[in-house]
């Protein structure tokens, strides 16, 4: 059995040392910060035009979605970002309160970079790379839940949700 301590972000983490943790369900404190949800644009496309090229598509979309998200966390972590979901071909980071300045710059800086990926090829037609971000600030928890076998960590609240809708109203 694999211990979830090496599978949590570091906001579940802390909540699992602090308590004497021996299993689900585990709910944190309410904690003040920035919430981003970070996603590529128009990834269904890309993937359902890969998806067309058999097994060989598959690998190219692994590649991808490697491409993408190790710039994004690697310069989340170094601006002390913490990586709390992932979904598809989208992730939430949160940030502590205060690194607005720094958050900004780390989008802005995604963006660049996503954009200045090689465009993805496939069924004959070319998708130029970009991200979506929606930012807010604002309240988010941390739960355990699961059984002692089979745990997740999962982070909600309002900065998510108003990050989640935020990136929903911006145009790749």
């Amino acid at each position: 059995m694999t211990d979830i301590r090496t599978q949590l972000p570091q906001t579940a983490l802390a909540l699992v040392e602090a308590e004497d943790w021996t299993g689900p369900p585990l709910t944190g404190p309410a904690v003040t910060g920035i919430a981003c949800f970070v996603d590529l644009a128009r990834f269904t496309t890309i993937s359902e035009a890969l998806g067309r090229s058999g097994s060989t598509g598959t690998e190219e979309l692994v590649v991808l979605l490697n491409r993408f998200f190790t710039p994004v966390i690697d310069r989340a972590l170094a601006i002390d970002g913490d990586v709390v979901g992932f979904a598809g071909d989208a992730l939430t980071v949160v940030f502590p309160p205060g690194r607005l300045t720094d958050v900004h710059g780390w989008a802005s800086g995604t963006l660049r970079t996503v954009a200045g990926m090689p465009a993805v090829e496939a069924d004959g037609r070319t998708f130029p790379l970009a991200a979506k971000i929606g930012i807010a600030a604002g309240d988010h928890r941390t739960h355990i839940v699961g059984t002692a076998r089979e745990s997740r960590s999962v982070t909600g609240g309002t900065a998510i949700d108003a990050a989640v809708a935020a990136e929903g109203a911006v145009l790749p």
